[in-house]
């Protein structure tokens, strides 16, 4: 990638592809290949970072290295990945993926994990981890956390114990897991960013249902109530309409789970004009109705609103009933208009808007995927984390590394030492799997 003439800095391929939004590169033979290679963990991404400095005019030749540089992969066998993690956290030689420049200086990542010269024990730790900078392996670890938290959560909301149950403070724990997880991805990315993926806002509305369960589970331990009990458990209910659709962002690797969310996502896009448009109309039927009503019937602004929605989703036969409710002329009047506009604009306008956006993507589905499984695997590969925490056991990273690191003395790799040793009891069962 080459930038501001005097300067070059040497970047993945990928990185400017899913940066530029190059989706007839992301879709093109050769590069899924090299994500599948990224994606199964037999091609590194960690290294070097090569930054050439005063170098002359690129020529085709230095088009050629850098192309190649973005490409260049090595199949890792389990000796040489051995070897690499050993000088320094699983990072690739710099022979193997940099370009050869010489006005060219490198500089190793933070996320190393390992000083040279590792010990038995650094090295064996390093070996029996590496599966979890995998991101197929991390996927399933993300995979199977949230069907347990989904299964926790069902168990919780259908049994309604007045006691706390041990399956109910399991809840409250991941819970706690996954918000500090947004939180973390809010900090990390922007506010700007965070908020737009539909996804994350849905986690938003998911997690304060969880605040709001677990406040009035407070109060009703304190207050004894009953009414107190069936609001938290009412209110915890309502997270069963978006947990299960928020499965689909966990399984958006495979193609059937991927295509449906691009689907999903390019509707609500382009059906935004005609949510505004209906906004606008509604509003305007309503005032219509409520002024008449305040002369004829003295219906309420619900019963109003009830009577609109219903002939909206066609019940038009029911507004034709209660038409002479807002006068004996003019109420026809205005009904006839308002089933007209719904019925046969609004609904034809709906069909039309959702049918473009089909042909759209089905036109293109297999590119809209690539791209997004690319850019989805490229965000696994590229993260700081030395060795990714899932939630729950991002709680280790709160509440026991972070005051380790801060409290004590140790040196920097003792505590990778520590750490390492940590991570590796938490995940056993996991690892355990993998290896079988």
């Amino acid at each position: 990638y080459l930038a501001s003439g005097s300067r070059i800095v040497a970047e993945r391929v990928i990185e400017v592809a899913i940066r530029s939004e190059a989706k007839r590169f992301t879709a093109q033979k050769l590069v899924g290949e090299v994500v599948h290679l990224l994606w199964d963990g037999s091609l590194h991404w960690k290294g070097f970072r090569c930054v050439c400095l005063v170098a002359p005019e690129p020529s085709a030749r230095a088009v050629q290295s850098g192309i190649g540089y973005a490409f260049a992969h090595r199949e890792h066998s389990s000796s040489d990945m051995s070897d690499d993690c050993a000088e320094g956290d699983g990072a690739a030689p710099a022979s193997d993926i940099l370009p050869t420049t010489e006005h060219a200086t490198y500089e190793r990542r933070a996320a190393d994990e390992w000083l040279p010269g590792q010990t038995e024990v650094e090295a064996w730790l390093a070996a029996a981890l590496r599966p979890l900078r995998i991101p197929m392996f991390e996927n399933a670890l993300t995979m199977l956390h949230a069907f347990f938290f989904l299964a926790l959560y069902t168990a919780v909301s259908l049994e309604r114990l007045e006691y706390v149950a041990t399956q109910e403070v399991i809840l409250h724990v991941c819970a706690l897991a996954y918000i500090a997880d947004e939180i973390r991805q809010c900090k990390e990315t922007g506010l700007a960013v965070y908020a737009k993926s539909v996804w994350n806002v849905l986690d938003v509305a998911i997690y304060a249902v969880f605040v709001a369960f677990f406040c009035l589970r407070v109060r009703c331990l304190y207050t004894g109530s009953a009414k107190d009990l069936d609001k938290a458990y009412d209110v915890l209910a309502l997270n069963a309409s978006m947990l299960w659709p928020r499965l689909f962002a966990v399984l958006d690797q495979f193609e059937f789970c991927g295509t449906i969310i691009i689907q999903v996502r390019r509707i609500i896009s382009g059906t935004s004009l005609f949510f505004a448009l209906l906004i606008v109309m509604t509003a305007g039927f309503f005032q219509t109705f409520y002024s008449l009503s305040q002369r004829h019937n003295q219906l309420g602004a619900k019963s109003i609103w009830g009577l609109m929605a219903r002939i909206f989703f066609g019940s038009a036969l029911l507004g034709w009933d209660q038409a002479d409710l807002f006068g004996p002329h003019v109420g026809y009047l205005v009904m006839s208009m308002y089933i007209g506009v719904s019925m046969l604009i609004l609904y034809n306008i709906l069909i039309g808007v959702i049918n473009q956006c089909m042909v759209e993507i089905t036109q293109n589905a297999a590119q809209e995927f690539r791209f997004a499984y690319t850019m989805r695997v490229a965000e696994y590969v590229s993260a700081n984390q030395t060795y990714p925490c899932v939630p729950p056991l991002n709680l280790l990273q709160i509440f026991m590394f972070w005051p380790l690191r801060k409290a004590t003395t140790l040196s920097r790799r003792s505590f990778a030492l520590l750490r390492s040793l940590l991570l590796l009891l938490a995940y056993a069962p996991h690892l355990a799997i993998y290896v079988v």
